[in-house]
């Protein structure tokens, strides 16, 4: 039999082998992938090779049984295996945990495999009291120590923060631990008053003078002076000081025309 196509002719058999040569890569190619995949293992769906199955795990080219000892269990992934709650890897095998007094499972699989009781902490092999000084509380997870309000950390006590009059205390246990009232600064260890001149008002600084002249006036030997406005000029946007209105400049303190 023969095909016809245009005015050649083309023999069944030969349509037929060339179908075979384009698929036959393909076919020796997915042989190919079958061949390789081992014992207990399965081709991986997408991007070629293969996994070992389910309570194996690979060894070089190979898939060998995963062999889990007394008190433990094959993990999730079924490559490897952990110890059951209570047990620890030690060598090879599970051996049970050692809890301590005031101690409790942590169910891990790894050392040591317990933590400490509120209040405790670990300490060779063992659950130590954590020792709260007087004015003292465990913290809020319970592995360690702060002083109360209007107390600090010194060494293993707790002292008292020592405010100075016109001073309170600030809750932080760190710097002084204290700040000074309003209208008050501090001096080395005191709380000193600021000295506010006629015409200013305070100024809530812990550097410079503590204040600042109001608008329409300016600093002068300590005190706070009235600004004196020349002729063509205005209070800058501070009001302590003054500029030349447009277009005058300044020449010799006042305002004159450029």
């Amino acid at each position: 039999m023969k095909i016809l196509r245009g005015r050649k002719a083309f023999p069944t058999t030969l349509l037929l082998g060339c179908a075979i040569l384009v698929s036959s890569p393909g076919t020796i190619l997915a042989q190919r992938n079958m061949a390789a995949v081992p014992d207990n293992a399965h081709a991986r769906k997408y991007g070629g090779g293969w996994d070992c199955d389910w309570g194996f795990k690979q060894v070089r080219r190979v898939c060998v049984v995963v062999r889990a000892p007394r008190h433990a269990h094959v993990i999730s992934y079924g490559n490897d295996w952990e110890c059951d709650r209570g047990f620890v890897k030690s060598a090879g095998r599970c051996v049970p945990v050692k809890v301590p007094a005031n101690g409790y499972l942590t169910g891990q699989s790894y050392k040591p495999g317990w933590q400490c009781k509120r209040g405790y902490r670990p300490g060779a092999g063992a659950c130590v009291a954590i020792p709260v000084p007087r004015n003292g509380f465990l913290s809020e997870e319970g592995d360690r120590w702060d002083c109360k309000r209007g107390f600090r950390k010194v060494g293993a006590t707790c002292a008292a923060i020592k405010v100075p009059t016109n001073g309170f205390l600030t809750g932080k246990t760190y710097g002084t631990g204290w700040k000074c009232n309003r209208g008050y600064r501090q001096v080395g260890k005191r709380c000193t008053r600021i000295d506010v001149p006629a015409n200013a008002i305070l100024e809530e600084q812990s550097y410079g003078r503590g204040w600042k002249c109001r608008r329409g006036y300016q600093t002068a030997k300590g005190r706070c002076a009235a600004v004196k406005l020349p002729k063509n000029a205005h209070l800058t946007h501070s009001g302590n000081a003054w500029e030349c209105n447009r277009p005058f400049r300044i020449r010799q303190n006042k305002c004159a025309r450029p």
